[in-house]
């Protein structure tokens, strides 16, 4: 993200559906959400939060910046297209950690963050899991982004 890559700081990143930041009551502080139309064949896009924000980009607006996850040199252009909230993710008692989310149909890895909504035990109850052998569609996520 940064001129030197020596100086890139360490993002987390999150492989997410576009319902994932709504259904963890996620706000989007700038820009807009993920969508639909984020596919694998559309512009790269990803959402950064706003600790990424101020650590990368200080006081200058990060919307439409231009930057590449891992290597300085290898992968895909991606533009910002929006800025969400401070998350935290694994532990409330330590300082947020940078993160960014990217459509999960542009960047497949071995984790992909879900988000189920279960209606039938114990009346409405949120659950996020992660599942680790991403490797065929899950389809149950379509019927998440439609909520």
């Amino acid at each position: 993200m940064k001129p030197n890559p020596e100086d890139d700081p360490c993002i987390e990143r999150y492989g997410v559906t576009p319902a994932y930041r709504r259904m963890m009551n996620i706000p989007l502080v700038a820009g807009r959400d993920l969508l639909e139309s984020d596919t694998a064949t559309a512009q790269q896009v990803v959402l950064i939060s706003q600790a990424t924000a101020r650590e990368v980009f200080g006081a200058d607006n990060p919307i439409g910046a231009q930057v590449r996850m891992g290597s300085a040199d290898r992968g895909a252009w991606r533009t910002i297209v929006g800025v969400v909230g401070d998350v935290h993710h694994a532990d409330v008692t330590v300082p947020v950690t940078p993160a960014m989310y990217v459509p999960e149909e542009q960047f497949t890895d071995s984790f992909l963050v879900a988000v189920t909504i279960l209606f039938a035990l114990l009346g409405v109850g949120l659950v996020a899991l992660r599942h680790s052998n991403y490797g065929r569609r899950l389809n149950a996520l379509k019927a998440v982004n439609k909520l």
